[in-house]
């Protein structure tokens, strides 16, 4: 006789509790042997369904022990449960559970995808056995374009592509006419005889039950006949099993010829693979395109308003920083002595600093002087924690009484001082950057000067312009001819000043003190430093300088409240996009979960086939995270191409940024890019836990029952 591969002692499944206790079976003892074709066959409640369910692995006995292969599986784990039922068992039912949509191959691989069977594998072992069939002609086609009796025999397809050694069938001709029903039961007897596979079919068909070379009669929860001639009767039950042996280990349980073999059991490894997991999640996705589409649009507002407010802050941040830069960076200070801190405010209001156009020269009006820095200061100035000591250099800030030029005869003011130490490059719309060491005279001006002196910002490069210092005392003016090397580009951190080199600022400064008493002649008026920016607040190393009579002025006191202005707007964008986020999960989690009722047979099926609660877990969350994913890309698309359209138009004559060229108002930078795509998708994936939850705790066996 052949082996034992299923076995059952006192088999008991009790359904409630108490008064609502209610015994399926009661006390279920047979051995199945390898290549049997056997028919569990009773009424309807007599508790052949049951039976099949706990011979499948797919529900557990209350009491009693089952052995697949003369091993325990009590004690299994559920991902080794899975695995048997992937490779050993192959199921055929009677409502056929297929995706209605999908190709006939694609149904048939199921079983292969869920082993991790490889694309080009699972194809070739689909369609053998659909020529098994005789089937192999519909593959392409939908299922739902089949008949019955082909639905049926795709099942039987899948059931066999795995190359099981036991194929339960749960009434496989009750849906259909009795020549298409003998057709089915004809081809289950084939591969009984030719595949050696062990043949379990439940059905209260007599006519089917007769085919099968044994049958096994049920009622009310008990075995009544079995013409295997094994069948002893417990009607009292006394063969009961409290104690079941056996360990976790399912090595010996699986035929280790079987094509899926070489498919580790028990380590993490993904069942299938993650390719196959994107492609079905998008294909679900189209399942209900309109419900898809309205919640990948609510993502899609979301993710435009975050990514353009992103864009805008890097575009805003971007243009600030180039200006920092022309100031030395963050770290710099410009100090002064407290009395002489109005006097420079007094000068840029004189000089027409900011936005309005330059101030012309009137040789009446007076500039207050500034009072210098005393030896004793610099010194403790050297010795202020934070302040770098080797970084502190004379600030020449020189005193030009106009500007004027070959072009014009008008004259204007001008403020103009050395350009700051340090690696510091000043922005600029046209020309390149000052040679500190040239001994020619040469200035980087300020844009608002170019049309009043008569250029255009192309032209004044290389031209010279005359700075004039005019002494108050003797009324004599002495001319300095400086070439334009460069011209300031427009920016929200412009004091109204221009920029020298080493020659042209000693010169200039010489003849402002030339005729100063000679105690004076060497006093520092003003001076740059750096400070640890990193370990000290601007405002801390103010109070400190404040302590030894000096002040200061840092790039936050001249850009700290356009920033301000500009966060805050930005942060309201912001928030309306995260709302937007917030109504778009809220969509993910209802998508989710009608998904969940419209596939609930579906998970059911996946399910009995093997596939473990994780990868449906992992399946829902992908279709979530895919959501999230298709909004974020369309919003930052769109942006994108609007933001290009927008930095054109703006740059345009006549448009708001005609007068800043390189301020690009959005830049997208691939950061944002990708974290504003990372956010969206956690998002997502946390909207999604929840169904995606309820998805993987289905109990097989009630999902299939889902009407």
């Amino acid at each position: 006789m052949s082996k034992v591969i299923l076995s059952t002692r006192s088999l008991r499944k009790t359904y409630g509790k108490r008064d609502s206790k209610f015994d399926a079976l009661r006390g279920i003892t047979f051995d199945i042997h390898e290549g049997e074709s056997v028919a569990i066959v009773g009424k309807s409640g007599s508790g052949k369904s049951t039976l099949m369910h706990l011979l499948a692995l797919l529900d557990k006995p209350s009491r009693g022990e089952i052995t697949l292969h003369g091993r325990p599986t009590a004690k299994l784990k559920s991902r080794h449960l899975n695995t048997i039922r992937n490779k050993e068992f192959g199921f055929v039912f009677q409502s056929f559970f297929m995706n209605p949509n999908d190709t006939v191959l694609n149904n048939v691989v199921l079983p292969l995808k869920i082993a991790g069977v490889g694309f080009r594998e699972r194809r070739r072992r689909a369609i053998a056995a659909l020529k098994t069939v005789e089937l192999d002609d519909k593959r392409n086609n939908k299922a739902n374009d089949l008949s019955g009796g082909q639905k049926q025999r795709v099942c039987i397809a899948r059931a066999i592509v795995n190359d099981p050694k036991v194929l339960f069938a749960d009434e496989p001709t009750g849906n259909l006419d009795s020549a298409t029903g003998d057709k089915i039961a004809n081809l289950l007897f084939r591969l009984n005889r030719e595949k050696g596979i062990t043949l379990i079919i439940v059905t209260h068909d007599q006519e089917l039950a007769n085919k099968c070379s044994r049958q096994i009669r049920i009622k009310d929860g008990r075995i009544v006949s079995d013409s295997s001639g094994e069948f002893e009767p417990d009607d009292d039950g006394d063969e009961e099993i409290d104690e079941i042996v056996g360990d976790n280990n399912i090595d010996g349980m699986l035929d280790k010829n079987h094509p899926t073999k070489h498919i580790k059991i028990g380590r993490r490894k993904r069942i299938m693979r993650i390719l196959d997991i994107i492609r079905d999640a998008n294909a679900n996705l189209l399942r209900n395109k309109l419900r898809s589409f309205l919640t990948i649009l609510a993502i899609f507002i979301g993710s435009f308003a975050i990514i353009s407010t992103s864009a805008i802050q890097a575009g805003v941040n971007g243009f600030i920083d180039s200006q920092v830069d022309s100031y030395g960076g963050d770290g710099y200070l410009a100090i002064v002595s407290k009395d002489s801190f109005d006097a420079l405010e007094g000068a840029q209001s004189m000089i027409g600093s900011g936005d309005g156009g330059p101030i012309e020269y009137n040789p009446d009006k007076k500039q207050d002087g500034m009072s210098p820095i005393t030896e004793e200061q610099l010194e403790k100035l050297k010795k202020v924690d934070g302040i770098d000591a080797d970084s502190i250099v004379e600030q020449k800030t020189l005193s030009i009484s106009y500007v004027t030029s070959k072009e014009t005869d008008k004259k204007y003011l001008i403020g103009a001082e050395a350009l700051p130490p340090g690696n510091v490059k000043v922005d600029t719309v046209s020309g390149g950057q000052l040679d500190l060491r040239a001994d020619d005279y040469q200035i980087v001006i300020e844009n608002k000067y170019v049309e009043a002196l008569g250029y255009t910002n192309d032209s004044i490069i290389n031209k010279k312009i005359q700075l004039v210092v005019v002494d108050q005392f003797k009324r004599t003016e002495k001319i300095f001819d400086a070439k334009v090397v460069g011209v300031i580009a427009p920016g929200v951190v412009s004091m109204g000043y221009s920029y020298t080199n080493n020659k042209l600022a000693d010169d200039i400064y010489d003849e402002n003190t030339k005729y100063y008493p000679e105690e004076y002649k060497n006093r520092t008026l003003a001076v740059a430093a750096n400070y640890d920016s990193n370990k000290y607040s601007a405002d801390e190393i103010k109070e400190k300088l404040e302590d030894i009579g000096l002040s200061a002025m840092t790039i936050e006191d001249i850009i700290g409240t356009i920033k301000t202005f500009f966060d805050v707007i930005l942060t309201v964008f912001k928030i309306f996009g995260f709302i937007a986020l917030l109504a778009a999960a809220i969509g993910i989690i209802n998508t989710l979960f009608m998904s969940v009722q419209e596939r609930t047979r579906e998970i059911g099926l996946d399910k009995a086939l093997g596939m473990s609660s994780v990868h449906v877990f992992l399946s829902f969350s992908l279709e979530a995270i895919m959501l999230g994913f298709w909004g974020s890309v369309f919003g930052i698309v769109l942006s994108m191409i609007l933001g290009n359209i927008a930095n054109a138009a703006f740059h345009a004559p006549g448009g708001f940024l005609e007068s800043f060229p390189t301020f690009n108002l959005v830049i997208y930078t691939i950061q944002d890019i990708i974290a504003v795509t990372a956010l969206i998708m956690a998002i997502a994936f946390l909207a999604g836990t929840l169904p995606a939850r309820r998805a993987s705790h289905k109990n097989p066996i009630d999902a299939l029952r889902y009407e």
